[in-house]
């Protein structure tokens, strides 16, 4: 009896040993442990941490694979003494003139992209030293490609509405506006001393003196073209150039003004078509001479019917204010 009891004790034991010998071969898969995110926390008026660099290098870099490079964060914004908060703020203290407050660049993004959610506005530029020369001290400035010239392009999606590029101030009201159709709304006046491909021309002297012109004023917009025809045997029929006839609103009268250049017993326009028109002399009269003519017509591109256009006041409805100022 005692020497089966001590046979199974061994039994046991062995049993137990290999139990432990297999669990010992097979170690546990470890787990894998993401370090606590790294948090500085203080209670002062002055930063938290403060790095600066005596010599060329950068004094704070920061990278990422998949994530933002260094990004900042305002949690309790408002009632702070500074005014000018932002989650990322850079300030340039140098006298060089050339060098940023902030600076970004992409080799293939954005080199710097805005947005605001339920704020107010998405990008506010500001220059204090303000002065009429761009390179110098203008609040946004676009160069192109090597600094060559100053480039803006302005981009909207759709049938957007709104003042794309407009000057509006509480002490002269609204200075200039450009509209999402292309319109241009403008306070002052216009002065160029250059020449104009459409539209525009320099007005100078037979000294080559830039001279001040002045453009006609008139209740409904209107083209015209001028010309010199001939009336042979008392009549004339003076055909309308194909180009000006195209820019002519056809559902639209034209007017037809004539000039004799000698005597008649006076000229009449008989009858208009769109690609002609008439001119008869009175009473019958048989005269051969030169006369001039000019034609008013609607033009072709507008739709505005009403004289005057519509009433400033219902304008006013339309015209940009004066932006929200941050708080």
């Amino acid at each position: 009896m005692l020497n089966r009891r001590f046979t199974i004790s061994i039994l046991s034991a062995l049993v137990c040993i290999g139990v432990v010998g297999a669990s010992a071969s097979q170690p546990a898969t470890k787990q894998a442990v993401m370090p606590p995110e790294q948090v500085t926390t203080c209670d002062s008026r002055r930063a938290c941490l403060s790095v600066e660099n005596s010599d060329v290098g950068a004094g704070v870099v920061g990278r990422a694979n998949k994530a933002s490079g260094v990004k900042g964060e305002i949690l309790r914004g408002k009632g702070a003494p500074n005014s000018l908060l932002a989650g990322v703020s850079g300030v340039d203290t140098s006298n060089s003139g050339f060098t940023n407050g902030v600076s970004g660049v992409s080799n293939t993004g954005n080199g710097g992209y805005f947005k605001t959610l339920g704020g107010l506005n998405a990008l506010i530029a500001e220059s204090d030293n303000f002065d009429f020369h761009v390179e110098g001290h203008s609040t946004v400035l676009v160069m192109g490609p090597n600094n060559s010239v100053p480039e803006l392009l302005m981009f909207s999606r759709g049938n957007a509405s709104g003042f794309p590029i407009a000057d509006v101030d509480d002490v002269h009201g609204k200075i200039f506006y450009f509209t999402s159709t292309g319109d241009l709304h403008l306070k002052g006046n216009i002065f160029t001393s250059g020449s104009c491909s459409t539209g525009c021309l320099p007005i100078r002297n037979a000294e080559g003196k830039a001279m001040t012109a002045y453009t006609a004023r008139q209740p409904l917009p209107t083209i015209e073209d001028v010309g010199e025809s001939q009336l042979v045997a008392g009549v004339a029929r003076v055909a309308i150039d194909p180009q000006f006839a195209a820019t002519i609103d056809s559902r639209q009268p034209y007017l037809v003004f004539i000039t004799p250049d000698g005597q008649s017993k006076g000229l009449y326009v008989s009858a208009k078509a769109r690609q002609s028109f008439e001119v008869r002399e009175n009473l019958g009269g048989r005269s051969t001479l030169i006369f001039d003519y000019r034609i008013v017509a609607k033009p072709l591109d507008t739709s505005a019917s009403t004289r005057f256009g519509a009433p400033v006041q219902d304008q006013e409805t339309i015209e940009p204010t004066i932006p929200k100022q941050a708080p």
